[in-house]
């Protein structure tokens, strides 16, 4: 079972990601472009060029979690400014 408490923090990529990565390409990317650990328990985030699809990845004691949505209208407001490949968000952002 998923489960999100507090302890969790979440970054967004500020950049599209190719969305035929899967597991191992995100965690890739965590590791090597953000300087991250893809084992920490934090969520990462990664939205399409269109910014109707996310997928989010977050690793759980023995395994990881790769959840995806595709929005049928409209699009995710990931407007972020700033620099560095990714920023932290705040749950209330979530909405």
């Amino acid at each position: 079972m998923l489960s999100l408490g507090g302890n969790h923090r979440v970054f967004l990529c500020r950049h599209a990601v190719d969305f035929r990565r899967a597991h191992d390409g995100l965690c890739a990317l965590v590791r090597d472009g953000f300087g991250d650990d893809p084992f920490s328990g934090d969520v990462f985030v990664f939205h399409n060029g269109a910014k109707d699809r996310v997928k989010l990845l977050l690793w759980d004691r023995n395994g990881f979690w790769l959840l995806y949505k595709r929005l049928e209208q409209g699009t995710f407001p990931f407007d972020v400014g700033g620099e560095g490949p990714r920023v932290e968000i705040e749950r209330r952002d979530w909405r």
